[in-house]
């Protein structure tokens, strides 16, 4: 009977003293973010042939983890990065472009303001030459705006280009740690750090290209990116972005397989990549669409006033501005040729020489309801509406993706409280099954002693 009670005894200390060492590991690794906590299994041992109760054993050392929260943090993470990406561009295309109010509305502001001392003064070469020249500017702001969102779209491909390849170093990292967990189960060990840094890998994937993970027969993870597989087992794929991101080369992300063949492009990239690829290839093609109408609204407006007066030689007025369909704002410039004289601010031929009414007009086409102020006041307003848009839906999706880390670190993190519980509580089993161990030395002693007397 001694000799079973002092069996099961050692058993107990063998379990506490290994569940006191998982606690502590838990403890010591409380700050290490991606850390899952660990516990214990324990079962009872079975009983020898015809002796008491077997006593507990630890079987294995197991990380608490939840894969339902981890598939949830992941979905919306990978929609919060996208929108992140989204409102991060388009604020830096806003940033580029400058303020509207004080920039080109000011300077159509101040090209009327020359039509309209043009009118006063018609034959005077200063007063023309000030309107040409408030033109020009004109021109110039509108050109410069456009090319904000022509240099973004590029920036854009830089950025997209150094997400995929620091998600080509991550699919081969997954690779890599499956092949090395088959290697610590097969040998017996618990790849629970293993596991813990494949899963921190797999999150930094999710926020790059909204990878998504799913675990196969032997445990190894099968990575997958807009449905195509990017890891299987230990061979992993690399993306590679294609295009330059205007209308007739889009950007695109495509898989290269292991063998070196392209797959088709992706078209559900998700994280920063897919808001990347989504502003260029929707918001950027829109704003430009935008500034396109502001300088064709601006050109027709401006050319049909011209052509309806005569300039300083008597001559009706020709197009004073020229721009390329589609390309409106890229290519608007002075007409070829035009020059001070040719303003035409004269509404009749007999009177040229001192007829302002033409300039007026001009002057007033700054109060025409489908004018270019206020097609650029709608502009400006849309540009708006859709940054203020984007930033709410970032804001609204990085909630969210953090309510679901902090549910699902409350599972998998480590609570120092709870841990200090647990400790206390391994402690005193431990202290019990010490206290067994001597009442069954005692037994021991007195069977011993009675026997020798």
């Amino acid at each position: 009977m001694a000799m079973d009670v002092l069996r099961i005894a050692a058993t107990g200390l063998l379990v506490s003293q290994r569940q006191m060492e998982v606690t502590g590991n838990n403890v010591a690794n409380s700050g290490n973010e991606g850390y899952s906590r660990q516990r214990v299994e324990v079962s009872a041992m079975p009983a020898p042939a015809g002796a008491s109760p077997g006593g507990a054993r630890a079987l294995s050392v197991t990380r608490i983890r939840d894969t339902f929260a981890d598939a949830t943090f992941r979905e919306e993470n990978s929609v919060a990065q996208y929108d992140s990406a989204r409102a991060g561009l388009l604020g830096k295309i806003e940033d580029s472009m400058g303020s509207l109010d004080s920039g080109l509305n000011s300077l159509m502001d101040k090209m009327f303001t020359t039509f309209n001392d043009l009118s006063i003064q018609p034959q005077d070469n200063a007063a023309r030459q000030s309107v040409l020249n408030a033109v020009g500017q004109i021109t110039s702001e509108i050109k410069r705006i456009y090319s904000t969102t022509l240099e973004e779209t590029q920036n854009a491909r830089t950025q997209l280009s150094s997400a995929t390849d620091q998600a080509n170093g991550l699919l081969k990292k997954v690779a890599q740690l499956n092949s090395a967990i088959s290697v610590s189960n097969a040998a017996g060990n618990p790849p629970n750090d293993l596991l813990d840094e494949r899963d921190q890998v797999v999150d930094k994937l999710n926020s790059l290209v909204g990878a998504k993970a799913s675990v196969d027969s032997s445990g190894r993870y099968e990575v997958s990116i807009g449905g195509w597989p990017a890891v299987l087992g230990e061979n992993a794929a690399q993306l590679k972005v294609t295009g330059d991101g205007t209308p007739t080369s889009p950007l695109s992300v495509v898989v290269v397989s292991v063998d070196g063949g392209n797959g088709p492009a992706i078209t559900s990239v998700g994280g920063e990549a897919g808001g990347l690829m989504a502003t260029v290839s929707q918001d950027v093609p829109q704003v430009q669409a935008w500034i396109n109408n502001v300088a064709k609204v601006l050109a027709d407006k401006v050319n049909i006033v011209q052509q309806k007066g005569f300039d300083l030689n008597g001559v009706q007025g020709t197009a004073m501005l020229s721009y390329t369909a589609g390309q409106e704002a890229s290519s608007l410039s002075l007409a070829k040729g035009f020059t001070v004289a040719s303003i035409a601010a004269s509404s009749t031929a007999a009177g040229f020489k001192g007829d302002g009414n033409n300039a007026l007009a001009f002057a007033n086409v700054r109060n025409d309801a489908t004018g270019p102020v206020v097609t650029l006041r709608t502009f400006a307003s849309n540009l708006g509406s859709v940054i203020d848009s984007a930033n709410r839906n970032s804001a609204v999706s990085q909630a969210v993706a953090s309510g679901s880390q902090q549910s699902r670190t409350a599972t998998s993190g480590v609570n120092v409280d709870e841990e200090l519980v647990d400790l206390m509580r391994f402690q005193r089993a431990y202290q019990a099954s010490a206290r067994v161990v001597s009442v069954a030395d005692e037994l021991l002693d007195t069977v011993i002693n009675r026997m020798i007397r």
